[in-house]
């Protein structure tokens, strides 16, 4: 577990499942993760998680407030390059938790997890181009825009444009 001010990062419990089954289940949140919505059950987001675990290749942690320990989103690394040191980060907050600091808390812990436990020194991200709240949350934390790829995600009848940022942890 990992703490800042009034956020905590852990591995995802299962008190969390009924949360990451409406997440995996709502086409708004899954459209702004440019995912597609699964129809998850109980038991597939039960083993979801299970395999999340077991992947070198990626790490799931989920954001929980302090006060109560209840998940309000999650931070993950995906496809994770242990030799070139790199991943793909993702963040979601649930919206009734923006504006308190929790992205920022649990995007600070989760750079010295990676850095210093991973030694992951390279983290990129692709974000909706029209999400510019991310997108000014991204800038605003040191990533470069180095980028965007015209109608590359498909959603909703039409094809949507992406920015892609990365941040460098350390040189190399």
């Amino acid at each position: 577990m990992i703490e800042q001010d009034n956020t905590i990062l852990r591995p995802p419990e299962t008190s969390d499942v009924t949360f990451y089954k409406s997440i995996r289940n709502d086409l708004e949140i899954q459209f702004m993760l440019m995912s597609r919505v699964r129809g998850s059950s109980t038991e597939q987001v039960v083993e979801w998680l299970k395999l999340r675990e077991t992947q070198s290749s990626c790490i799931l942690l989920t954001i929980a407030q302090k006060s109560d320990n209840g998940p309000i989103g999650f931070i993950q690394l995906n496809n994770i390059d242990h030799i070139s040191q790199h991943g793909e980060l993702g963040i979601y907050l649930h919206a009734e938790a923006h504006g308190k600091g929790h992205s920022q808390n649990a995007l600070l812990c989760f750079e010295d997890y990676m850095l210093n436990t991973l030694h992951i020194s390279k983290i990129t991200l692709q974000v909706l181009s029209s999400n510019t709240r991310a997108i000014h949350f991204y800038l605003k934390h040191n990533f470069r825009d180095i980028g965007y790829l015209a109608k590359h995600f498909y959603a909703s009848g039409s094809f949507h444009d992406v920015n892609l940022l990365e941040k460098i942890l350390i040189e190399r």
